[in-house]
């Protein structure tokens, strides 16, 4: 009884699985270079977990002790994990038919696997110390290369983090979630090669398959539970526009309503980037705050782009329809709103106003004396007598 109950749990997890699965084909329109890979290998496994169960149950009946083709398409897993986190991370590059190349060896392999249990080329010991091998290396080079990937351009990207927020924070945690699960899948690969009874069993990965079947079921309730993060980068930068349509942007800066615009570029731009502007604002306003970036006098609107990872036009955009004054007095506007955080925080307990206007970025006092009264109506002593006052 508690045998048929195990192998109906794998039907029950399989079948969980396509319900994921037909969860990314609905999605599938709106982002198809994220999710091809993990309908690859959701796929995959939910067959497996179904065929397992199925083939426990009706062996007798319904299959042929010959029928085994599911033992080793696990194999077109393994590049499947890196292609995903690839196309996860990339927002530019269409799809590489070189990718293509990475499915050689894992398609050379089961067939090679196939034809060895049909026709036994080689002794059972060689083969399977021979697969065992080259599995496990391909496997270890694939972790490392999507360790490198995600490591170098999601966990420690600061610029994602800025620009990306909350959303940033969501994809690395399923990314490090992911990752784990690949580790885990590893290890229990490889526990399931050491106690496998004979050759076939060793290589086809089915022992001790119930730790695969708790480890995907945990993954399957998360995508059901948080679908967003199958979209990837491209589209939580889209989905952030909507999130975002909700808080509050400093008025006294900014304006998402624009006055009838007769430029035919400019144009142009509204149509593809409407959705847009109140990101860019977040992303330019979180930057600001954090790394306070006009300290350097020469910091220009072409390297807040490049760091940003918005095109220049873009910017040009924003400031020249959605800002209410343009970016070299906007950058006088930052510097100032810099220099009365760094009075309120005490800074000229032990430095001068004019130590304080060097470090947030004017080449001279008089600069920072005329911004600073432009922008409060006082002078900076003033208001700081005023602060003292409070």
């Amino acid at each position: 009884m508690l045998e048929f109950l195990v192998n109906f749990l794998f039907i029950a997890i399989g079948l969980l699985g396509l319900l994921t699965l037909l969860l990314l084909l609905f999605s599938y329109n709106y982002n198809i270079l994220t999710n091809v890979y993990l309908v690859i290998i959701f796929t995959i496994v939910s067959l497996r977990f179904i065929y397992k169960g199925i083939y426990e149950i009706y062996q007798n009946q319904l299959f042929e002790i010959t029928f085994k083709w599911p033992n080793y398409i696990y194999l077109l897993i393994v590049p499947c994990f890196y292609l995903y986190f690839k196309t996860l991370l990339n927002n530019r590059d269409r799809y590489n038919y070189k990718d293509l190349l990475h499915f050689i060896y894992p398609i050379i392999n089961i067939f090679f696997l196939f034809i060895q249990r049909k026709h036994l080329i080689l002794v059972q010991d060689v083969t399977f110390i021979l697969q065992f091998c080259i599995i496990i290396f391909v496997i270890i080079v694939y972790l490392i290369l999507s360790f490198q990937l995600l490591n170098r351009k999601l966990w420690k990207n600061n610029n994602l983090r800025l620009t990306l927020g909350k959303h940033y924070h969501l994809i690395k945690s399923w990314t490090q979630f992911f990752y784990i699960i690949c580790l885990l899948l590893t290890f229990r690969l490889l526990f399931s090669f050491y106690s496998g009874n004979n050759f076939i069993e060793k290589l086809s990965g089915f022992s001790y398959i119930i730790v695969s079947l708790v480890l995907w079921l945990i993954v399957f309730i998360k995508i059901l539970a948080h679908p967003e993060i199958l979209h990837g980068l491209p589209k939580l930068e889209e989905r952030l526009a909507e999130f975002e349509k909700c808080i509050a942007i400093n008025s006294a800066i900014w304006k998402l309503s624009t006055i009838e615009i007769t430029n035919i570029q400019d144009q142009k731009l509204t149509m593809s980037i409407g959705n847009k502007i109140v990101p860019y604002i977040q992303d330019i306003d979180n930057f600001i705050n954090a790394t306070h970036p006009f300290r350097d006098p020469s910091f220009s609107i072409k390297e807040l782009s490049i760091t940003l990872h918005i095109p220049t036009s873009h910017l040009a955009y924003v400031f020249k329809y959605h800002c209410i004054m343009p970016f070299v007095e906007f950058k006088k506007y930052c510097k100032i709103e810099d220099a009365t955080t760094q009075i309120k925080d005490k800074y000229l307990n032990t430095n001068t106003l004019e130590s304080l206007s060097i470090k947030i970025g004017f080449i001279s006092y008089n600069t920072f004396y005329s911004s600073f009264k432009k922008n409060y109506k006082v002078s900076p002593k003033e208001y700081i007598d005023s602060i003292n006052k409070v």
